[in-house]
């Protein structure tokens, strides 16, 4: 919910209306919720509202999947853990539910089951009826486990979908005229910094970065598919094998994930980091400090090259949490923001997306880019 939503709520539960405010919030060109950091980074929810009145869900907005889910009443606690359940016997939006099933296997394994609805979903100022989305009656124990997260918000295409969604919310926000441009965007902040984020669903918040958007290309409009052109660390050679490699870029998804062989050359550039099987590499922590413990400068970059834009990372900004064995003789070590995996494609999560505020643009089919500010 944003600010001026807020005031509004507050103001309504003493009877106070402020025309001025009202006006202010119908004449906006989009819609925010605001995010928030948790498990240090590793995944960013923030809150929706589903039926009338809105039952409230804590989500993570998914550019990596495109379908809409949270637990049903149905589903027990040994299956669904503690999360909030959506009861439609207490809503009056409900739609008329064939209980058609449905199942989604995500690339992490976990999976999730039930059956599809119709409903009123509520973002922030907005509401939009007539809502196809996935009430879950079963899901894998990592998804059961975590105490933030109820659901997911899929917004990639509606080919990747499995509830049946023949377009996005974003795009029937937009055509139902509740924001001015298919458009969703994302600031994604850091724990060290307070963790607050944000998503806007028609508009984006240039208070959150720096300069003009480069836009890339989509090139499979399934998932949020770009060409990655190439890569390379201070401008010395490509580290790719081939001359462009499909990306997807991954609210969902944590890290930067690439082949083996990229990420070895990335980790050799870092004095100190080193792999392990159990628990992937780790780099140490105080590289990710203005200066290193052995007082050389660690400003060395990684340069990716999405279709015809750079987007250069500080391999400092790859430091992550502190690892789970957290010593390497006197280097308290932390993990990196870097896995590999034996993969056709390249994901670009959160690593990535906490530099660079990013537009994803359903109209137009391309991703806007844009230096974050801190």
């Amino acid at each position: 919910m944003n600010t001026p939503l807020r005031v509004q709520r507050t103001l309504a539960k003493f009877g106070v209306v402020d025309e001025q405010l009202d006006q202010q919030i119908q004449s906006a060109s989009g819609t925010s919720v605001e995010l928030q950091s948790v498990y240090v980074d590793v995944e960013y929810i923030g809150e929706i509202g589903i039926g009338t009145p809105p039952q409230l869900f804590s989500v993570d907005f998914d550019t990596g999947s495109s379908d809409i889910w949270v637990p049903a009443k149905a589903c027990r606690a040994s299956s669904c853990g503690r999360h909030r359940r959506f009861n439609p016997e207490e809503s009056s939006s409900a739609g008329n539910n064939n209980h058609t099933t449905w199942a989604l296997q995500y690339g992490d394994g976990s999976v999730v089951k039930g059956y599809t609805a119709i409903e009123t979903i509520t973002l922030g100022n907005v509401s939009q009826p007539n809502q196809r989305f996935g009430l879950v009656t079963a899901q894998t124990a990592e998804l059961a486990q975590d105490r933030y997260l109820d659901g997911i918000f899929g917004l990639a295409f509606p080919p990747l979908a499995y509830t049946g969604i023949r377009s996005s919310i974003v795009q029937d926000l937009h055509q139902a005229g509740h924001i001015t441009s298919p458009i969703v965007s994302f600031y994604l902040g850091q724990a060290k910094d307070g963790g607050k984020g944000e998503v806007i669903f028609g508009d984006f918040n240039r208070n959150h970065f720096e300069g003009d958007l480069k836009y890339v290309p989509v090139t499979l409009q399934k998932y949020w598919q770009v060409e990655l052109n190439s890569m390379n660390i201070d401008n010395g050679p490509n580290i790719l094998n081939s001359t462009a490699f499909p990306a997807i870029v991954d609210t969902g998804t944590t890290l930067i994930i690439v082949p083996p062989h990229m990420s070895q050359a990335i980790h050799q550039a870092i004095p100190g980091a080193e792999y392990e099987p159990m628990h992937g590499w780790r780099i140490p922590c105080d590289f990710a400090e203005p200066q290193s413990s052995n007082g050389q400068m660690t400003d060395s970059v990684l340069n990716i090259r999405l279709g015809e834009q750079e987007f250069p990372l500080l391999l400092k900004d790859l430091v992550r949490a502190r690892a789970v064995f957290p010593f390497k003789g006197p280097k308290m070590m932390c993990y990196s923001g870097v896995a590999e995996a034996q993969t056709p494609m390249i994901i670009l999560g959160d690593t990535f997306l906490r530099k660079y505020y990013s537009v994803f643009d359903f109209g137009h089919a391309r991703i806007g880019f844009a230096k974050a500010k801190p």
